[in-house]
């Protein structure tokens, strides 16, 4: 059996549209609340859960009243505008049922591609979950383009899984999971493993965009944060809890090859450019690199470069030796007047505060 999930804290319930809107009929509230009861369910103070939730596009469809899905962009946009309001007015109806309460939060593909925007986002989910609320992620198709969008929601919801280090990406289609062609489930395999797409069967009508290639393209995504992935029909009676339970020939295990921690790592290290480099006291710079402790502005004795808030900087020490790198939470111009400041001063001195560290150690890797 593969690694057990029930000491998982970090966890995405992706959902597709097939199952949330009754293939594309209507929005299926019955199975929303179904859904929201099992999240409620399975949620605790150490047990965070986000939803990224399909069917905007559908539920706007059937709205309209249009039996097949537009292939012209504005069009879908206007079917996303008019369902977004519906399927939300139903998630938030049925977690409240079980005292809590969904957020919505919609996102483009170039919200994840720029450096701001992306910690902003991060900031903004932990900040709403920390609250207590149930995030409820799509994608924000009202202004998507062509070229310039995740492509579905299985991608999406593997992003998120790298933008919050997620433990496990849960899929709920309505497939028993990932088949061979004589309709045996793999039940676990490596999310990296190539081979895979050959179980991948051609030809499959759906309502929304995805199907089993891009959960598998999901998966893979997910891996590189150290989050593993499980592909489970979502219409098996209790699902969710079952597959924390660890409960055998359920769906499909996509695990990651790499720790959470070292993916983190290196995803950091080796995908972003440079723009500036903070020299670090002999203080913080064991601090940063043996302590692991964020960076705090009282620490940093110099900077140098112009970047923006979320730009990639080089760590030196005092001798000039480079020792890491980091996801800056100030500007250039801020990151200066900050040098050698406590904490507390920050707002004093800026008049606002984005975070109380320079870097989070979440958003850092140390050379060596």
């Amino acid at each position: 059996m593969h690694t057990s999930l029930s000491k998982y804290s970090r966890i995405i319930v992706k959902v597709g549209s097939a199952l949330l809107t009754a293939n594309g009929k209507r929005v299926d509230a019955a199975y929303v609340r179904r859904l929201a009861a099992q999240i409620a369910a399975v949620k605790t103070a150490e047990r965070q859960v986000v939803v990224v939730s399909s069917g905007a596009i559908a539920a706007g469809m059937s709205r309209l009243g249009w039996k097949t899905r537009p292939t012209l962009r504005a069009d879908l946009q206007v079917a996303a505008a008019v369902g977004q309001m519906r399927l939300m007015n139903i998630y938030e109806a049925s977690f409240s049922r079980h005292g809590a309460h969904a957020a919505q939060i919609l996102l483009s593909a170039e919200d994840m591609a720029h450096r701001t925007l992306y910690l902003n986002a991060r900031t903004t989910l932990k900040q709403i979950i920390a609250h207590g609320v149930i995030p409820v992620v799509n994608e924000n198709d009202v202004i998507a383009t062509d070229d310039v969008s995740f492509g579905d929601n299985d991608r999406l919801a593997a992003q998120i899984a790298n933008l919050w280090e997620a433990d496990l990406l849960l899929i709920l289609t309505n497939a028993p999971g990932l088949c061979r062609e004589n309709g045996e489930v793999v039940a676990q395999a490596s999310a990296n493993d190539d081979n895979l797409m050959n179980h991948v069967r051609s030809g499959d009508n759906r309502v929304g965009s995805g199907g089993m290639a891009s959960k598998l393209s999901a998966a893979k995504i997910a891996a590189r944060s150290g989050a593993h992935s499980f592909i489970v029909n979502g219409r098996a009676e209790n699902c969710i809890a079952r597959v924390l339970n660890d409960e055998k020939n359920l769906g499909t295990f996509l695990a990651a090859e790499k720790t959470q921690l070292s993916a983190r790592k290196l995803w950091l290290a080796s995908g972003l450019n440079v723009r500036g480099k903070m020299i670090l006291d002999a203080g913080a710079a064991r601090a940063v690199v043996r302590d692991k402790r964020s960076l705090l502005p009282a620490g940093v004795r110099e900077v140098q470069g112009r970047f923006v808030r979320g730009d990639s900087v080089r760590l030196t020490d005092e001798n000039k030796k480079a020792i890491g790198y980091a996801l800056v939470n100030y500007d250039s111009k801020a990151a200066k007047r900050l040098c050698g400041v406590k904490s507390g001063e920050i707002f004093s001195i800026l008049g606002y505060m984005h975070e109380e560290e320079m870097a989070h150690r979440d958003n850092m890797t140390v050379l060596g």
